[in-house]
C-alpha cells in the first residue's frame, strides 16, 4: 500500500515502482517485476537503476539478449 501511495504521489518518479519490482521479485512474482520495471522505463526511459535491474532479471530468465541490451542502458 505505502508503495502504491507514493507512485501515486509522485507519477514521474521511478524509484517507488523500482521498489514495488524489487519486493515482487523476492516473493516470486517474476511477471509482476517485469511489470513495474518497464513502468519505472516508462515514467523515466534513462532511469539507469531500472535498466541494471531488468538485466539482471533477464539474466535470471535466461534472455541473454535482453539483459545485454539493458546492461549496455545501465551504464
Amino acid at each position: 500500500d505505502e508503495l502504491l501511495s507514493a507512485v501515486v504521489a509522485r507519477p514521474g518518479d521511478p524509484a517507488p515502482r523500482r521498489e514495488a519490482a524489487a519486493v515482487c521479485r523476492r516473493n516470486g512474482q517474476t511477471q509482476e517485476a517485469l511489470r513495474w520495471l518497464r513502468g519505472a522505463l516508462e515514467v523515466a526511459p534513462t532511469d539507469k537503476l531500472a535498466h541494471a535491474a531488468l538485466a539482471d532479471l533477464y539474466d535470471e530468465l535466461g534472455d541473454a539478449n535482453r539483459a545485454a541490451a539493458h546492461r549496455a542502458r545501465a551504464k
